[in-house]
Parts: structure tokens; sequence; C-alpha cells
């Protein structure tokens, strides 16, 4: 049986090769394949062709699926501003499909100004974390991990902590989706398993036996980095045991 990152594989596949481009023919769109799971139609601003678009892909989901079920999004930019290049039109649209996720009963989400604001943000807040790892303003906080039974703390696991150049701790959930959502979370996710590795060999060193630290691992890590390889790495680099490394993959 195949797995269903094969058969959504598959499709995607097949999308760029036959359906999308019969599907041109009939609306009059230009379409092409945007890597990843990400798809980018230009056509004439009618519903019907939205309504189309998205009857003839759930037919052929339905049809090559295998019984995989998954329903994908649309996001609109109705070409008003002409002085725009494509792909900040393309990043319009983007904002929009996103805001569309987790909307069962409608798969379309139109682009508003109100979008752009929330992409301003998250660019200045990429470009202060940038700026706040430069001048070494992130760290991790220890959470232990405590055992009923024994009465004792078993394990800590490792939390990053942003501190500003005002003493100021920027709580996680403001700068953390953001990151993810474009992709730097694998710089701080990096950084931060150096630090709890040099930490605990630094613990070694002075004589104190340390007890065992999870660190975090993003969804988006597994997508750009050789995990395994990277803490093979550090704990070569460290000489510190394995077993007081363990990893927990984040939601």
């Amino acid at each position: 049986m195949q797995k269903m990152e094969e058969i959504i594989a598959k499709i995607k596949k097949i999308f760029h090769a036959s359906k999308l481009n019969e599907i041109d023919k009939s609306i009059n769109s230009i379409s092409g394949y945007f890597g990843d799971d990400n798809f980018c139609i230009v056509l004439p601003n009618k519903e019907q062709n939205y309504r189309l678009l998205e009857f003839k892909l759930s037919e052929y989901i339905k049809k090559h699926g295998n019984g995989v079920s998954f329903l994908p999004h649309y996001g609109v930019y109705i070409i008003k501003d002409r002085k725009l290049n494509i792909s900040q039109m393309y990043d319009r649209a983007v904002l929009a499909n996103d805001n569309s996720k987790g909307n069962f009963s409608d798969r379309f989400s139109y682009y508003n100004d109100d979008m752009l604001g929330i992409l301003k943000n998250e660019q200045i807040i990429q470009q202060e974390v940038k700026l706040g790892m430069m001048n070494n303003e992130f760290t991790f906080y220890l959470q232990p991990q405590y055992n009923i039974e024994s009465d004792k703390i078993i394990a800590c696991e490792a939390l990053v902590r942003w501190i500003n150049k005002d003493n100021v701790i920027i709580p996680a959930y403001k700068f953390i989706p953001v990151l993810e959502k474009t992709g730097f979370i694998v710089e701080i996710d990096k950084f931060i398993w150096e630090e709890v590795i040099k930490w605990i060999k630094n613990l070694i060193e002075k004589g104190i036996k340390p007890l065992p630290v999870s660190v975090n691992v993003s969804r988006i890590d597994l997508y750009y980095l050789d995990v395994a390889s990277i803490f093979c790495g550090l704990i070569d680099k460290y000489k510190i045991e394995p077993s007081l490394i363990q990893i927990e993959v984040t939601e």
C-alpha cells in the first residue's frame, strides 16, 4: 500500500503535467507549480471560474487519491494594482490562502490590505529576531521533569527565551509562529541545540553530573535539515553521552 505522502506527491506531478494544463484550456488561465504544496493560477476574475477550478480538482483528487482525503486551499488576489510584479501578487494570494485554512465551508479566501499589515509585522519580527541573534539575546531556560513516584527531578526540557536589549522577555507565542512560517525557526533551533549541549559539557567539566535534557525539533527542521547528522556532529564535537540529549518533535 502506498504511503499518503507518496500518493500526494504523485497527484502533484500529475496536476502539473496534465490536469492544470487541461483546466487552463477550459477557463483561459495560466498555471504553474511553485514547489512544496503550492500551485499558482492566473485566471479571469469570474466566480464561475473559481468554482469550476474547485470542482475539477476535487473530482480529480477523488478519482486518483486512492482513498486519501485532503482538500486544497485557495487564496485569491484580485489584480487591482498593476504596478505590482508577479511575485508580489503571488505573496498576497499566499497570505489569503493562509487565512482560508481551517475553513471547511468555503475553501476560498480573498486578499485584503489588512493581511498585508500582518505580513509587514511578520517581516519586522523576523528582522528583530535576526538582530537579536547577532546581539546574543537568545538563550534557554530549563523546565524540570518530575517523577511523582520517585519524588525526584529526572530530566529537563530546554525552552527558548528571547531577552531583548531592554532586558524584556519576549513571549514565545509572539515570535515562534512567525519563524515557523518563514522557516527561520531552523536557525533558532540549531543555536539552542548547540547551546544546550555546550551547557551540559560545561557541567561535566565542573564535576557535576547532568540530567538528560530534551530539546525541541520543529517539523520545519525535518524538512530543511539533516537533524540526525547535526545532533551526531554536536555530540561528537562536545564529547557527551548521547543519552543526555532527548529530542521532542513539536506539534
